[in-house]
């Protein structure tokens, strides 16, 4: 291996002009690099970074299988390599890619984890058990503890119909685990299979607890990234509450949680979990639109010129949807897309003469914005006062003690300002 500095300055200013979505900067910053020594360390991964970010995904997958063959301990390769593939429908290639991945580092469980929930999203749950198996067959003792692979032994159990094996997989887990997140999960898998709910209820409130103690010690001066992550977990655990409670048959209940976390975390299943109650309570006409919101928070692309093919979930709500038109259900008069934002504005009032918009992050209790920040170069005048009026009592179920942290922007135009959430 052949080190050359200046080449991996060069590399490293590239990947940051990526991430800039500078991508002429970047093929010449890497062009350079390349021109000093071909075979300089994540040189073609970095090439393969740009090739997918421009929706190349066939270049990116011969640029990655360079810097592999050159550099094959070079393991986060084998992940962008395996995306590359599962974006192109080139499952068999995904599947091998992390195999190879899985021998290149045989005591990671970082592989094996990546492996078994391609093959779960695959609907494969036999051969992700299959997969599981080996790849902790390979761990040392002390890895084959890895919560997450845990979890996903006991979610591909349940789905290919060993209920008492991922039940117990599942149980096992939350024995051991303090983690809210993974509470969380497994408290999920056991309420989607109908598997002792008294027990998922008690451990999704007990990690909503640790989440809500924790959220009333975040500030806007923390990372940003880690407090907007756990908000969306924090959702996330209210729509598992919600889901648990929809189980047990406590529908009004149920509604209370899901809502808030719909308006929060507009995520597919949610919107599903809002129209499975809408259409208990028999309204098919609303159950409708929601499952055609669920669909549009689904982008069409994932990348420029790379269109998204339907996963196992979109196929699921697109026969929910057809079911439902089929039996006269009433389209919605409104554009999904145009609803989803419209679920995300909230009004301001007038905006005393001022045309323009300005970028912000919030930090919300109790219905109220408690601080927030700009976090663009432009501001809104008087924005303290624009959010004071802000009636955000929708985002939290009734009692909820817990903080948010939010991205949204103020846009005044017309007369009057709203404030718009980042989905």
């Amino acid at each position: 291996m052949i080190n050359d500095p200046k080449a991996a300055k060069l590399i490293n200013a590239a990947r940051l002009s990526i991430q800039q979505r500078e991508f002429e900067a970047a093929q010449s910053q890497l062009d350079e690099a390349r021109s000093l020594n071909p075979n300089q360390p994540r040189l073609w991964s970095i090439f393969g970074y740009l090739e997918f970010q421009r929706g190349n995904m066939s270049t990116a997958i011969d640029d990655y299988r360079k810097e592999l063959a050159l550099y094959p301990d070079n393991y986060g390769t084998y992940s962008s390599l395996a995306e590359a593939h599962f974006i192109l429908d080139q499952d068999k290639e995904a599947q091998e890619t992390l195999q190879e991945w899985a021998k290149a580092q045989p005591d990671s469980s970082a592989p094996v984890v990546a492996l078994v929930t391609l093959l779960l999203d695959q609907n494969h749950p036999a051969a992700a058990i299959d997969a599981a198996e080996a790849g902790i067959a390979r761990l040392s003792e002390m890895n084959r503890g890895d919560q997450r692979l845990q979890l996903l032994t006991g979610k591909a159990q349940i789905a290919a119909g060993k209920k008492e094996k991922g039940e117990s997989a599942l149980k096992d887990l939350l024995r051991t685990t303090t983690d809210p997140g993974m509470m969380n999960d497994a408290a999920y898998e056991l309420a989607k299979a109908g598997l002792d709910l008294p027990l998922a209820e008690s451990t999704a409130r007990d990690a909503l607890a640790r989440l809500t103690a924790e959220s009333k010690t975040w500030t806007l001066q923390q990372n940003a990234q880690n407090t907007l992550s756990k908000t969306r977990r924090i959702a996330s655990v209210w729509d598992t509450v919600g889901w648990i409670l929809y189980r047990q048959g406590k529908i009004a209940d149920a509604e209370g949680y899901i809502q808030p976390a719909w308006t929060n975390r507009e995520s597919a299943e949610i919107g599903e979990h809002l129209a499975e109650i809408a259409q208990s309570k028999g309204n098919p006409d609303e159950a409708l639109r929601l499952w055609e919101l669920a669909m549009a928070t689904f982008p069409n692309y994932l990348r420029p010129g790379v269109r998204r093919t339907r996963g196992a979930t979109q196929v699921e709500l697109a026969e929910h949807i057809d079911a439902l038109r089929k039996s006269g259900a009433k389209e919605p008069e409104t554009d999904a897309d145009n609803t989803l934002e419209q679920l995300r504005t909230i009004s301001l009032g007038a905006s005393s003469g001022f045309s323009g918009s300005a970028e912000y992050r919030l930090l919300l209790s109790n219905g109220k914005v408690l601080d927030f920040m700009k976090t663009g170069d432009k501001e809104v005048p008087s924005a303290r006062e624009k959010l004071d009026v802000a009636q955000l009592s929708a985002y939290w179920p009734k009692g909820s003690e817990a903080q948010l942290v939010r991205n949204a922007m103020i846009k005044c135009h017309a007369g009057i300002c709203e404030l718009v959430f980042e989905p």
